[in-house]
């Protein structure tokens, strides 16, 4: 797994986590498992591009946000 896709899945953890969402929270609005969802926040999993824009919504961040912090 590459540093910056580890450093977006933690991106990732830590504004859903201020959003006071659980795992399976973020899942149910994205219409994805929460395993799935597990495995995109840990960096196991490639996040499609589409799905980081679905993200941002439900974050309420901008997309620059979650690529670069």
């Amino acid at each position: 797994m590459s540093a910056s896709i580890k450093q977006i899945a933690e991106r990732i953890r830590e504004i859903r986590e201020d959003c006071d969402l659980t795992v399976a929270d973020a899942a149910r609005q994205l219409g994805i498992t929460a395993e799935t969802y597990r495995q995109y926040e840990n960096g196991i999993t490639d996040i499609p591009v589409s799905m980081l824009y679905q993200m941002t919504k439900i974050f309420s961040v901008d997309l620059t946000e979650l690529l670069t912090g």
